[in-house]
């Protein structure tokens, strides 16, 4: 029987974290958008769109915790992060893995949140702009964490010099080969 530990590291195959950590991401941005035609055209079946930003703030709160798992799962194969610790050590891939295990434990208390806001709008109890103000700063820390993670995969710029080729970092890299 596999381990849960192998089973948020892969799927089919390939490393699952890439492929999960979309969803939080898109979901608080359009979480977000969604926010935006509420307060700017309030005539545009407002109820609707607050019952939209909710489902996606729903969403958002329920992927993340796979994009976090998944992510630790990962970075643990991959020899970065010992197996007793919480985070990672501060000097794993510069600072950068700490700084984005940082950034995703922030955007899930964020859209946590914006998600109570969002239920609490819909019924009238928190003003929209609370919520808006709440989801735009779970999505910039969403856009700022995944900036980070592809700061780690696909290299980085440090004092010491110019920035870091794909393969000069840890982070594997899809590699695929055609067959005749």
């Amino acid at each position: 029987m596999p381990s849960l530990e192998g089973i948020a590291t892969q799927l089919l195959g390939l490393p699952l974290h890439p492929a999960v950590i979309h969803f939080p991401i898109v979901t608080t941005m359009l979480a977000l958008a969604a926010c935006l035609v509420c307060f700017l055209k309030p005539s545009l079946r407002r109820k609707e769109w607050l019952d939209r930003a909710t489902l996606l703030a729903f969403i958002a709160v329920l992927s993340t915790p796979l994009a976090i798992i998944s992510g630790r799962a990962w970075s643990r194969s991959l020899g970065l992060w010992r197996e007793a610790s919480w985070f990672p050590a501060s000097d794993v891939e510069g600072g950068l893995l700490r700084r984005h295990v940082e950034g995703a434990l922030l955007t899930m208390a964020l859209s946590s949140v914006a998600l109570l806001l969002a239920l609490a709008s819909r019924r009238q109890r928190a003003p929209l702009w609370a919520l808006i103000l709440v989801v735009a700063a779970a999505a910039i820390a969403a856009v700022m964490t995944a900036h980070v993670g592809g700061r780690m995969v696909f290299g980085v710029s440090d004092s010491n010099g110019p920035p870091k080729s794909p393969g000069d970092v840890s982070a594997p890299t899809l590699q695929i080969s055609e067959s005749d």
